[in-house]
Formats: C-alpha cells, sequence, structure tokens
C-alpha cells in the first residue's frame, strides 16, 4: 500500500482515480489545486504524485519544480488534458522534463495502474 498525492482541480477526475487507486490498496490525499498540493506536500510524505499539469492556483509545472527541490523527490505521474490555451500534448511536453510518467486525459486505468505500479517497484528497489 503506498500513500499517493493525487492533484486535479476537477473533482469527477479525483473522484474516479481515487476510486481507482483505492481499489488496489493505495491510501490517496485528494488536492484540488496545485496551491492545496504544495501544501500536503509540505506537510505530509507521499511515495507518488499524480499531478495534473493545467490548473488554478499554481499549476502542475509548479508542482514539479516544489518537487525538483525537494531533498526526498517522490516519482510523479503528469497528466493533462490541456486548455483553450494550451493543447494536451504541449503541456505534457513541457511535463515530460520533470516528470517519471505523462498521460494524456482522458487516463486509462490500466496504462495508469501500471503507470504506478512500476514507479512504485522502482522507488523501493532505490
Amino acid at each position: 500500500m503506498a500513500n499517493i498525492l493525487l492533484i486535479d482541480d476537477m473533482l469527477p477526475v479525483r473522484r474516479a482515480l481515487t476510486t481507482l487507486l483505492e481499489s488496489e490498496n493505495h491510501r490517496v490525499t485528494q488536492a484540488q489545486d496545485g496551491a492545496q498540493g504544495i501544501h500536503c506536500l509540505i506537510t505530509q510524505k507521499f511515495d507518488l504524485v499524480i499531478t495534473d499539469i493545467l490548473m488554478p492556483r499554481a499549476d502542475g509545472l509548479e508542482i514539479l519544480n516544489h518537487i525538483e527541490a525537494m531533498p526526498s523527490k517522490p516519482p510523479v505521474i503528469a497528466i493533462s488534458g490541456g486548455s483553450i490555451s494550451m493543447s494536451a500534448d504541449h503541456a505534457l511536453i513541457i511535463a515530460k522534463k520533470k516528470s517519471n510518467v505523462i498521460l494524456k486525459k482522458p487516463v486509462n486505468n490500466i496504462v495508469l495502474l501500471t503507470a504506478v505500479n512500476k514507479l512504485l517497484r522502482e522507488s523501493q528497489a532505490a
């Protein structure tokens, strides 16, 4: 069982991914935007972070910069559906520089769980 931080501004996405991750016996902490996500990273320790890229009040790139500055860096899965001003592909290209895995919304459950399990195995082996 891993302690996972899930950051996304869309409640339906948070609910669906939380249900999926909890079905695999992971403990999930939800943050509704980047600012709340950064607060969680400061106050708690996580085995894995899943973050949207385009969000209000601190976006996923700010999350990635914060994690990069942490002494103990949890692995990160970045996800994005894009926005009016930025395509999902562009957002993910930017995120690729600082995240371990990038996925485009809508996220395939099997692909997400495979990435989660792989990153958790790798971080435990390190």
